[in-house]
This record gives C-alpha cells, sequence and structure tokens, in this order.
C-alpha cells in the first residue's frame, strides 16, 4: 500500500487545495503524515515519532482517476503529475535536497468518456455460473500466466468451491480462483490464443479510439504558466 503526505512546507508547484501526496517510502499503511511549514515530518495521529526520521521520501501525485486505454480526469482536465524526492536529517528537510522528479502535463479525456467492458447478459451469466461450478480435477487444461504469450499445459489436481490447484508439466503448483476460467485458464490452448486475440483487438479497437478523441481536442497542451 502506501501513506499519505499533506506538505506544508513549499515546493516548487503546489497541489490544488485539498489534494495530499502518496508515498511508498515510510509505513506503507494508509496513515496520514504532515511535512509542516518548517519542513519537519510528523505523523498525524502521534502514533509514530517520526522527530528523528533521517532519509530520503518520494512523494506522488496526479489528477488521474482512471486509464485504460488512455487517461482520464474528473472533467477532462488535462492529467497534471508532480514527483518530488525530500531528504530529512533528523526529522527536518534540507531545503537544498527537495528535487523535483517530475512535473508533466497530458491531453486527457473526461472520465465520464471512460469505456466500460459490456456486461455479461443474464444468460452469459447463468453458462458462467455452471462453468465454474464445473468438476475440473484431474483435467489437463492451458493456462496464461506470467507473461507467457502462448500460455502453457497443466493438470487440476485439487479444486475447492472457490479455488483450483494446478500443477505443471515441470512439477510447479500454482493457486488460481475459479472466477479466471476462460480469462486465464482454457479448455486448450487454442481456446486461450482465440480469447487473447480478441481481446487484444478490442484493447486496440478503443485505444484507436481514445487517441482519435485526444485528437479531436485539437489544441496542444498549456501549463497554467502559459508555457506549451
Amino acid at each position: 500500500m502506501f501513506d499519505y503526505i499533506t506538505c506544508l512546507y513549499p515546493l516548487p508547484e503546489s497541489l490544488p487545495p485539498g489534494e495530499r501526496f502518496q508515498t511508498k517510502d515510510l509505513t506503507n499503511a494508509l496513515l496520514e503524515y504532515t511535512i509542516t511549514a518548517d519542513g519537519h515530518l510528523q505523523e498525524d495521529s502521534a502514533s509514530e515519532d517520526r522527530t528523528d526520521f533521517t532519509g530520503t521520501i518520494e512523494l506522488y501525485w496526479s489528477n488521474v482517476v482512471a486509464s485504460g486505454p488512455g487517461l482520464y480526469t474528473r472533467t477532462g482536465e488535462d492529467a497534471h503529475v508532480l514527483e518530488y524526492r525530500l531528504t530529512f536529517v533528523a526529522g527536518s528537510v534540507s531545503v537544498v535536497s527537495v528535487d523535483e522528479l517530475k512535473n508533466e502535463y497530458e491531453p486527457v479525456l473526461a472520465s465520464s468518456k471512460f469505456p466500460l467492458w459490456k456486461m455479461p447478459s443474464a444468460e452469459e451469466r447463468r453458462s458462467f455460473e455452471e462453468r465454474s461450478r464445473e468438476p475440473l480435477t484431474g483435467r489437463t487444461m492451458w493456462l496464461w500466466w506470467g507473461g507467457h504469450k502462448t500460455g502453457y499445459a497443466v493438470k487440476v489436481v485439487v479444486e475447492s468451491e472457490h479455488q483450483l490447484v494446478l500443477q505443471a508439466e515441470d512439477d510447479r503448483f500454482q493457486i488460481l480462483d475459479r472466477s479466471s476460467r476462460d480469462r486465464l485458464l482454457f479448455d486448450s490452448q487454442e481456446d486461450g490464443l482465440r480469447y487473447t486475440t480478441e481481446r487484444q483487438a478490442e484493447w486496440e479497437r478503443r485505444r484507436k479510439e481514445y487517441d482519435e478523441a485526444i485528437q479531436a481536442r485539437g489544441a496542444n497542451v498549456q501549463r497554467p504558466d502559459g508555457a506549451p
């Protein structure tokens, strides 16, 4: 996970009101931290003592609310990504060590235009539920996992109501949720190849639609200061 940081210490560019940075360099438990105006790090609930913290913290923020394909913001305002690295010595940030890692803008679409995958019909849901209950122990199937482009054969050795235990030809085991049937686990390699090809074609179609919509916006991205 990550933690939230409210930064009151002056940075090259401030966040919009009410927004917070995220970081993966502290507890990673969705805790709330504040960097005070004079550069001290504190954990807001006072459950941690960070007064002597020494180290670097990278802060991340963006106004992107959805992706795939392309990026989306709430109202279609240009995407903005900020990243900073702050170095602390005994709980205080050193002014000379505030580094701006990223400050980028990109034209995007509004989240209301985020493409939704087609919802299955009642018949399709019924068929899926029947297949999810089908006994599979002892069957040899084809698994798409770990970046394999053509998948690999596995045997279902144990199953429960929700999970399958698969054994590959090299004797490695994999536990897979039953809901992955026909998405990662297929009856044959041909079924898996057909599914991945159709998914890729659908993704490319949506990507093309996104790119055309971005081009239709026309204008170049403009930073708030007017510089392109």
